[in-house]
C-alpha cells in the first residue's frame, strides 16, 4: 500500500491599512489571517522584503493569524508590507501599501527618490523642451 498526502498552501485573505493614507501621528495595523491550508503554519513579516523596524510590532494570534501594529506611524514608515505564510507545502504572501500623510523628510526621499527626480544622477534622465514661436 502507498499513501499520499497532499498538503496545501496557505491561502491568505486579503488585508489592507484601510484609507488610503494614514495621517502622521496615527495608529495603524493589520490582519493576516490564514483562511486555507495545512497546518502547521509560520507567518513573517516583512517590509520591501527587509526585516521590520523595531518600532513595528507583530503579535502571533492563535495558530493561523498575526497583526502588524504601529503605535505613531511617521513617514519612515511609508511602504509595503507583506505578510508571508508558509508550511509544508510551501509559502504565499500578500502585500498592502501604507501611504503616510505628513511632513516629508529630505532623509526619509532616500537616494532612489532623488535619482528618480535627477538631483544625483542628472545625466541618464532626459530632457525634452519644446520651443514655441508666435506667429505675430
Amino acid at each position: 500500500d502507498l499513501d499520499v498526502t497532499v498538503m496545501a498552501l496557505p491561502s491568505i485573505v486579503p488585508f489592507s491599512f484601510g484609507s488610503d493614507i494614514v495621517n502622521q501621528g496615527s495608529r495603524a495595523q493589520i490582519f493576516c489571517a490564514i483562511q486555507q491550508g495545512d497546518p502547521p503554519f509560520a507567518i513573517t513579516w516583512s517590509m520591501h522584503g527587509q526585516d521590520l523596524s523595531s518600532d513595528v510590532n507583530t503579535a502571533q494570534l492563535g495558530t493561523s493569524a498575526s497583526m502588524l501594529s504601529i503605535e505613531s506611524v511617521d513617514y519612515h514608515h511609508s511602504g509595503e508590507y507583506t505578510c508571508m505564510a508558509s508550511n509544508q507545502a510551501g509559502a504565499t504572501s500578500y502585500t498592502a501599501t501604507l501611504r503616510v500623510n505628513g511632513r516629508q523628510h529630505t532623509d526619509a526621499i532616500g537616494s532612489q527618490a532623488l535619482d528618480t527626480l535627477g538631483f544625483i544622477n542628472p545625466s541618464k534622465h532626459k530632457v525634452v523642451a519644446k520651443s514655441i514661436e508666435s506667429s505675430a
